[in-house]
């Protein structure tokens, strides 16, 4: 690996610093070396890619707890028709 010789000031805030130096550590790298292996590996594509995927999994959520609501409807009314059907049913067998 080449020597470092050139300087990157980023400005942000001391929450964001506190992140990326804790996620440094994690990994046992110091930050400089954790910013510059971030930078290397990010790919623009693949972020789009991770933003469109992230947007279908919320749909997908959206979707299925929007069908649990439907299936409990349902559930419901065959329920309510299996109680009348045999509310009719003790009435005839009254009669």
């Amino acid at each position: 690996m080449a020597t470092a010789t050139e300087r990157l000031v980023v400005l942000m805030t001391p929450e964001d610093k506190s992140a990326v130096e804790e996620k440094a550590a994690a990994l046992g790298l110091k930050t400089a070396e954790f910013v510059r292996r971030a930078a290397a590996a990010y790919d623009p594509e693949e972020a789009a890619s991770l933003a469109q995927l992230a947007a279908l999994a919320a749909d997908l959520k959206r979707s299925n707890q929007e069908a649990g609501e439907a299936l409990d409807r349902a559930l419901a009314s065959v329920e309510e028709t299996h109680r009348q059907l045999n509310s009719h049913r003790a009435d005839r067998s009254a009669a």
